[in-house]
């Protein structure tokens, strides 16, 4: 199933669920030389690829996408934090 995945940086000074998780990371880069570290990680799980390429094609779509963009930019900053689309494969089964 395709996800999408949204790698947030929170804006500066902004109250938000995004707690531990970017301090943890933040002392692990370091350690591994890596680029300035996320604050969070979201996912959003889909069906199907066609339900993923379906939401800009309904005004339900469109709407539901524009209400999560503006709750984000509350708390997220959007310049700073990135958003890739995967699709899970099992390496390892029962």
């Amino acid at each position: 199933r395709p996800k999408g995945v949204h790698n947030l940086k929170r804006k500066a000074g902004a109250r938000c669920p995004i707690s531990w998780y970017g301090r943890l990371t933040e002392r692990l880069g370091g350690l591994r030389g890596a680029a300035e570290p996320f604050d969070g990680v979201a996912e959003i799980r889909y069906e199907s690829r066609e339900a993923l390429s379906g939401i800009g094609k309904t005004p339900e779509g469109r709407a539901a996408s524009q209400t999560l963009l503006e709750d984000e930019g509350k708390f997220v900053d959007l310049e700073r934090s990135c958003i890739w689309v995967g699709e899970e494969v099992e390496v390892i089964a029962d």
